[in-house]
């Protein structure tokens, strides 16, 4: 229950906070180091499954810790796809 609210909520003040930072290498220090795909997928605007597919593709940068999760850095996903947050 109380870890699940605090995943939530921890994803909306990623996104809230990416969307208020003027560039990549601006996010603010609280922002977690390691994302999800889920995440990463609100800040995008697509599917979880898109960024899973554009990891498996090599289009973005992951990390796997254990053999299940898979991590992200939002920096270096934003980065190797040329998406600057301004724009």
């Amino acid at each position: 229950g109380q870890l699940k609210s605090d995943i939530g909520q921890s994803a909306l003040t990623l996104t809230d906070c990416c969307m208020k930072t003027n560039t990549i290498n601006e996010l603010p220090e609280k922002t977690p180091k390691l994302v999800t795909a889920k995440d990463v997928a609100e800040v995008l605007a697509m599917t979880p499954r898109n960024v899973y597919n554009l990891y498996h593709d090599k289009k973005i940068p992951g990390y796997r810790l254990g053999d299940k999760s898979l991590r992200f850095r939002l920096p270096k996903v934003l980065a190797a796809l040329e998406i600057n947050l301004n724009d």
